[in-house]
């Protein structure tokens, strides 16, 4: 089966395609310029790479570093190409994610290499003919301007104000060890915020109505929104992309999931969808697609420090290892460094006092205060506590 086709052209010394290379049975590698000697490139210059995608409506090639999988570049089918300069000393991997369109159902396809191979361990994957493949159920989830327009009004219509988290997804044993916290401790605690501040809300203003909007995995902060949605029996809608959807449950029941393009296109639409965006400590992506896509959009961000909360610590910063950059390691603990924030963590500090029923009041506060703005003048200044 092939997947797709990628052009990469050569012109002159430093630029070079390869022609019609078809995926199906594996990834295609560009590798080092001292390999190729057919290519004339001088392997002490950079090499320039340059990848047209061409096809069908759900269409990303991801280009990554294969010494570290550092994602160099994404190109989407409707943008056509891109350019991109790498070591010639390194090699490039390039991944494609396609989204097929069946009557009945999407199917999900990406040639199969090593840096895969994880996805094998999420349900309702798997691998024939070296392709990876998912399928999912057209009544549920959603792809398209149309059907998507058309699947958030319907959710508006249900809900007067939409919450949503972003933070850290992968919170399994191992990283937990990392930071000194129980497995599942991260996700409670999210879900008791979440909880405590859609409680006062009815409390204080019991005709608005809350929705959820996640990011419809089952992990992280994403299954902390869905078990406060399912718990409370709150509508609840799901956001994903080409890249994202391998991790998303295919059953045929369930709330409504709209796929976009790439993760640039998934971060626009998931805050285009919010009020409210809870920042619960998250890393680079974090910070620089959901944290940045809220402000652009003017949507409330309330940063806590839920780590800091439950007594570990993360630096706000890493350097990477393979290139020696410095990294978003904490979104929260970068805009307690650099907006000069008040840091609700610096409460009573000895190991007896509990700070979860301050930092959840203190966060309560913020979103009855937001949803007081949305909500009719009739309802939100009927009662005054």
């Amino acid at each position: 089966m092939a997947v797709c086709t990628i052009e990469v052209e050569r012109a002159g010394d430093n630029l070079f395609v390869i022609r019609g290379c078809q995926y199906g049975h594996g990834t295609m590698q560009i590798t080092s310029a001292r390999d190729k000697d057919d290519l004339s490139i001088d392997p002490e210059r950079r090499a320039y790479l340059q990848v047209s995608l061409k096809g069908r409506w759900g269409m990303v090639a991801r280009i990554l570093r294969r010494s570290d999988d550092a994602v160099l570049h994404e190109v989407e089918a409707r943008g056509g190409s891109c350019t991109l300069s790498y070591d010639p000393g390194d090699c490039v991997r390039i991944d494609v994610y396609t989204l097929d369109v069946q009557e009945e159902e999407l199917i999900l396809s990406a040639p199969y290499s090593a840096g895969l191979s994880h996805l094998l361990s999420w349900q309702g994957v798997t691998l024939e003919g070296g392709v990876l493949q998912k399928r999912f159920p057209r009544s549920r989830f959603l792809y398209g301007e149309t059907s998507i327009e058309a699947a958030i009004r319907e959710f508006r219509l249900q809900c007067d104000y939409r919450i949503g988290t972003s933070g850290y997804s992968n919170m399994d044993e191992k990283r937990c060890r990392e930071l000194d916290l129980r497995l599942g401790q991260y996700e409670h605690a999210v879900v008791g915020l979440v909880n405590h501040s859609i409680a006062e809300v009815r409390h204080t203003l019991p005709a608005a109505r809350p929705g959820i909007v996640h990011g419809s995995s089952g992990m992280g902060v994403d299954l902390a929104l869905m078990r406060v949605a399912n718990e409370n029996n709150i509508p609840n809608i799901g956001t994903t992309c080409l890249e994202y959807l391998w991790y998303v449950d295919n059953a045929s029941q369930g709330p409504k999931v709209l796929i976009a393009r790439s993760k640039e296109d998934y971060n626009r639409l998931y805050v285009s969808q919010l009020d409210i965006l809870l920042a619960a400590n998250g890393a680079e992506t974090s910070f620089k697609m959901d944290v940045h896509a809220a402000t652009e959009a003017l949507i409330p961000v309330i940063p806590i420090d839920i780590i800091g909360m439950l007594g570990s610590k993360v630096p706000a910063f890493k350097t990477d290892p393979a290139t020696g950059e410095r990294r978003v390691n904490d979104a929260v603990g970068v805009l307690l460094k650099t907006w000069l924030l008040i840091d609700w963590n610096n409460v009573p500090a000895s190991y007896a006092d509990d700070r979860f029923p301050l930092v959840a009041r203190k966060f309560s506060n913020c979103v009855v205060a937001r949803v007081r703005e949305l909500i009719a003048p009739k309802h939100g200044y009927s009662i005054v506590r």
